[in-house]
């Protein structure tokens, strides 16, 4: 590509979005060598051993949800979800780990958003019996070198 393409990949993507937009994707790009996330799911009934919590920390809900009801329990979601979401689109993230605390269908939420929205896998704290670890399974390898 020379460099009258990328002048006008620029200039098509400042008329788009601006500016202000094109700095701050740039500038996370970057950066992404720092970019680690850790989720933790719902915070206030486990401590985590600060082994486990890398880089960012982000705490998806806290305390107890409002699950009196299938709407309130929505309600509580799309709340938590909707943040999330703003959270995942502020850099670009070069791995997510996932504490999965609190109920396990919102967990299971907050790992299908991080996969659709970051095109990755994250890398989960298990805990059983006294112990943590982590599990980083490559759904690749699984499928012998299949794409997703």
């Amino acid at each position: 590509m020379n460099s009258n393409s990328y002048q006008d990949l620029v200039k098509k993507f400042i008329d788009e979005h601006g500016e202000e937009e094109l700095k701050r994707y740039l500038e996370n790009r970057l950066s992404s060598q720092d970019s680690v996330l850790t989720l933790i799911g719902n915070e206030g009934a486990h401590s985590i051993p600060k082994q486990y919590l890398h880089g960012e920390v982000y705490v998806v809900t806290t305390g107890n949800l409002d699950l009196s009801s299938k709407e309130s329990t929505l309600a509580e979601y799309k709340k938590a979800l909707s943040l999330l979401i703003a959270k995942l689109k502020e850099k670009q993230w070069s791995k997510v780990y996932l504490v999965p605390t609190g109920h396990t269908t919102l967990v299971l939420q907050v790992k299908v958003i991080v996969y659709n929205i970051l095109r990755m896998g994250t890398v989960d704290v298990f805990y059983s019996k006294g112990q943590y670890f982590e599990v980083d399974i490559d759904y690749r390898d699984l499928l012998g070198g299949e794409r997703l």
